[in-house]
């Protein structure tokens, strides 16, 4: 699995402490970025493009 890249990883920190993502559960919404980020590099998609996470979720 794909680091988080360390300046994503800062900006999600931040958005996750802006939205009351409690401590206990940020482990594993990281890990779904993860995922996520695994996702478009093996499908070669953009990550910021808003059709790849759409495309994560409600695959064809």
């Amino acid at each position: 699995m794909l680091d988080i890249p360390p300046e994503v990883a800062t900006q999600f920190d931040s958005a996750m402490s802006a939205t009351g993502v409690d401590e206990h559960h940020r482990p594993h919404f990281r890990r779904w970025l993860r995922f996520y980020l695994d996702f478009c590099d093996k499908y070669r998609r953009e990550p910021a493009d808003a059709a790849s996470w759409r495309r994560i979720h409600h695959p064809q």
